[in-house]
């Protein structure tokens, strides 16, 4: 269980969040929604330990995450940024391999099992052919899966993405976050996503937090608040609500 309770932050006077609560269970896909400088972003470095000094706690299984120190709160959640920027032309393969580093201890060695956890999430996310390319030769989408392979290689309970269709074509945004739905089903991952594409959001994720001008205004079941009142009060659009043939909500902008 992850709890937020009061969660507040701001930089050189300027507030960023403000008092921010909810609490998410196991196995949650929490689709995190709202305008550009709304504090998705920074909400999400907060949860990953980036951002320590912010005001109210953030609780991790009522262990608030301040306590933990960086490896251990590596063990238990895992980022995938919008931006990666590594100095070094590494392989594939060694870029998951990185997400390993948690469990080791200084000058450890790769084992077979650190190969074989690697190997089993860049199968995943369908990069395991790209394994021993350079990430300088791949392109958007494939980084992309890349680092959520990562992220899968640290085996954590909470698995944290900003973005993360960006740079994705629809086949892989379409298999991106039906991956994602199965982790969150089969796997009991608890998983805290940003999203702009609501017809995305609407097909995949439980919950739904809404934030504008660093204030939640609304969390809860998608199939409760993601509707047209909440999107105008949100994002100041009015949208068209239709219906699949499997009954999921699909929404056309006006």
């Amino acid at each position: 269980m992850l709890e937020l309770k009061s969660v507040s932050f701001s930089i050189k006077n300027k507030q960023i969040l403000s008092d921010i609560d909810f609490k998410i269970e196991k196995g949650d896909f929490v689709g995190l929604v709202g305008p550009n400088g709304s504090g998705k972003t920074t909400l999400l470095k907060i949860l990953s330990g980036v951002l320590s000094h912010y005001q109210g706690s953030v609780n991790l299984d009522l262990v608030p995450i301040k306590a933990l120190k960086p490896k251990a709160l590596a063990q238990f959640v895992a980022m995938v940024p919008q931006e990666n920027n590594l100095p070094y032309p590494f392989t594939a393969l060694e870029i998951v391999m990185m997400g390993r580093f948690p469990y080791k201890k200084m000058f450890d060695f790769d084992s077979t099992e650190d190969f074989q956890v690697a190997r089993r999430a860049m199968e995943k996310t369908d990069c395991w052919a790209l394994a021993h390319r350079n990430i300088d030769t791949l392109s958007g989408g494939e980084k992309q899966r890349l680092f959520l392979a990562r992220a899968l290689a640290q085996k954590t309970k909470i698995l944290l993405l900003d973005e993360p269709a960006n740079h994705l074509d629809l086949k892989h945004q379409k298999e991106f976050f039906a991956l994602l739905t199965q982790l969150s089903r089969d796997e009991k991952l608890t998983i805290i996503c940003v999203v702009h594409d609501l017809n995305l959001a609407s097909l995949h994720c439980q919950k739904m937090a809404f934030l504008k001008e660093g204030r939640l205004l609304s969390f809860g079941p998608t199939s409760q608040i993601l509707n047209p009142k909440t999107i105008k009060g949100v994002f100041d659009v009015g949208c068209q609500e239709l219906k699949t043939p499997e009954g999921h909500s699909q929404f056309v902008f006006v």
